[in-house]
């Protein structure tokens, strides 16, 4: 049986929100191993996007109701404020003790 364009639409969709959210994992993994790169990263961009995907939520809940992009934009949400607490953070560690306090914290030194 030859699939449909929506059910094919809908399995390229989710599994293209799934890469996407893989996309965070190095930038993750520098904050987390390298806190000083956190200074070259916005704040603003992402709360604005968190925001965005705030609103796109409550559209996939309230007024679309499909599954797909109520799953797709929370797992966005969910990478956008991991992103945010890992800001947090790497600049709680930058106060605290400098690179060198970050490299410790991050068990570099």
């Amino acid at each position: 049986m030859k699939p449909d364009m929506h059910d094919l639409l809908t399995v390229t969709y989710g599994l293209g929100g799934i890469i996407a959210a893989l996309f965070h994992v190095p930038q993750l993994r520098r904050l987390w191993c390298r806190p000083e790169s956190v200074q070259g990263i916005a704040a603003a961009s992402w709360c604005g996007w968190l925001a965005i995907s705030a609103n796109s939520l409550a559209y996939a809940v309230l007024v679309n109701g499909d599954p797909a992009l109520v799953y797709m934009t929370g797992l966005g949400m969910v990478c956008q404020c991991l992103m945010l607490l890992f800001m947090a953070r790497a600049r709680l560690l930058l106060r605290r003790g400098g690179a060198d306090g970050a490299a410790t914290a991050a068990g570099l030194a």
